[in-house]
């Protein structure tokens, strides 16, 4: 029987000042999280963002969770890559720390430099913080609308409607937000209407019903409210 100590562990993802491998465009980032098995120090994949598309500073909106077992070393490398399509990616460059490091950092957030695979450190930052998860058994039933959206077109935040969407961002510490869900994508219309969502409220809001959580409209990557 497996006696290990453990708690469930969500990663919230972050990049800044990514080094650009694409030529007429930015670069489409995303991260792959990759254990270190302990006995055999194979790098075993364990989960991974989704693509953001033409950004050198991505908020992921997609966590990862993991196990932090408190009495063995975990070795964990975060690759942050080029999706060029089709499978196609190139690296930008790697971070390597140990869940301790980042359990340890101050409100549990780890800042690393990038590294590419020959040694060269000015690929960027990765910024990882953790949260440790609180079960609960608690389902919330809710669907969105939008409103009034047309007010936003024409501005930076939101050139056209071609694609809206939201997003819900629990609070953490130091005043940090992480993204916890990403709903579908509404096409051409100022009213979208979202489909029906059924989440738990570890989810929203880490089974807490007193943490705050805020819902945030996009067009396409920008913020419109």
């Amino acid at each position: 029987m497996d006696t290990d100590l453990s708690s469930p562990v969500e990663l919230f993802i972050s990049c800044r000042g990514l080094k650009n491998l694409d030529t007429f465009s930015k670069s489409d980032p995303i991260v792959k999280l990759k254990i270190q098995n302990e006995k055999t120090k194979q790098w075993l994949p364990s989960g991974e963002t989704e693509r953001v598309k033409d950004n050198l500073n991505p908020d992921f909106q997609n966590s990862i969770n993991v196990r932090y077992f408190f009495e063995k070393h975990q070795v964990l490398r975060f690759d942050v890559l080029d999706d060029d399509g089709k499978n196609a990616f190139e690296t930008v460059g790697y971070a390597q720390m140990s869940m301790g490091d980042i359990m340890g950092s101050r409100a549990q957030t780890k800042v690393v430099d990038l590294k590419s695979n020959d040694g060269n450190i000015n690929r960027g930052r990765i910024i990882i913080r953790a949260e440790s998860l609180k079960s609960s058994n608690i389902e919330c039933h809710w669907r969105l609308q939008g409103e009034n959206l047309a007010n936003k077109v024409g501005l930076p935040c939101c050139p056209t409607l071609n694609s809206v969407h939201f997003n819900i961002e629990r609070s953490g510490a130091n005043n940090q937000w992480g993204s916890t869900f990403s709903s579908e994508k509404v096409l051409g219309t100022d009213k979208p209407l979202f489909r029906q969502n059924i989440l738990s409220l570890t989810k929203i809001a880490n089974g807490d019903e007193n943490k705050q959580f805020r819902i945030v409209m996009m067009c396409e990557a920008n913020r419109i409210g």
